[in-house]
């Protein structure tokens, strides 16, 4: 029952993010429901932060999750991607008080002030990845933490990014302000499409490839490994767009060949250091 339940959620992230798809496939038997789990919880907590337009909503569903978090900490865990991290003695260890900060962290993060600067902008998101970490160290002991959350932290600044309309909708700022002071745009500017707000967004693309090419990659999971690799490939196809966003939200479908390589690499590392 719950490794059918599981499988539902699975499907769901996969068919919307195809790097979690082909790093699963690198994952052994015996740990992939797990590394399944904890990657799509964490996609669920995201989803709930930043794509639900009511601010009421998203605020009871991350409620329900905290709550959640806090009966996977006690054993008590009820939903099938939650039950399933349950039981694994290094995810157990992990005290109630840092499930919790996983949960606060998402509504931190949608309610976090415009950012002066492209760092400032990165702080957000990293804060929220920091929390998670302990997780990941959980099942890949042989992780660079410091470089995870950074790679996770870019992850989620391109997509709330080419989550543009939602995150205005929510009176939220993908973008830094100096960026916008530069470009003389507004945020009524970046609702409507033009090709100021394309040359913005190109720009914003651009520092974000050049973080991307700073990570350290040679003890990243699987998953932050391709994710990073193929964001990488996502800028670069933007930057020579002539329609940033519809770009981007393509792209985002595909991956380009060389994340097998980057897989099938990350993967052996991980078991080797393991």
């Amino acid at each position: 029952m719950v490794a059918d339940a599981l499988s539902s959620h699975v499907d769901k992230w996969t068919a919307a993010e195809p790097e979690l798809a082909l790093a699963l496939r690198f994952a052994d038997a015996a740990s992939r429901p797990r590394i399944a789990a904890l990657i799509c919880l964490e996609h669920e907590i995201v989803h709930a932060a930043l794509h639900i337009a009511e601010r009421d909503v998203a605020l009871v569903k991350l409620n329900w999750w905290a709550e959640e978090l806090a009966a996977l900490a006690a054993g008590a865990a009820r939903h099938p991607l939650t039950q399933t991290l349950g039981g694994n003695a290094d995810l157990d260890a992990i005290s109630p008080g840092q499930w919790g900060r996983a949960a606060s962290a998402a509504m931190s993060m949608r309610e976090a002030a415009p950012a002066a600067t492209f760092q400032d902008l990165l702080a957000r998101y990293r804060q929220f990845a920091e929390c998670w970490a302990p997780m990941q160290q959980a099942l890949y002991s042989a992780v660079d933490a410091d470089a995870w959350i950074e790679a996770r932290s870019l992850a989620l600044a391109l997509r709330d990014a080419l989550a543009l309309h939602h995150a205005l909708q929510q009176d939220r700022l993908p973008l830094p302000m100096e960026l916008l002071a530069r470009h003389q745009l507004s945020r009524t500017d970046l609702a409507q499409p033009s090709a100021a707000r394309d040359a913005i967004l190109r720009e914003h693309f651009s520092f974000l490839v050049r973080a991307i090419r700073a990570v350290k990659r040679n003890r990243l999971t699987v998953h932050a490994a391709v994710q990073l690799r193929a964001d990488e490939y996502r800028c670069q196809r933007m930057h020579k767009s002539g329609d940033v966003l519809g770009t981007g939200h393509d792209a985002l479908a595909r991956l380009p060949l060389s994340c097998a390589w980057v897989a099938w690499r990350a993967a052996r590392t991980m078991q080797r250091m393991g």
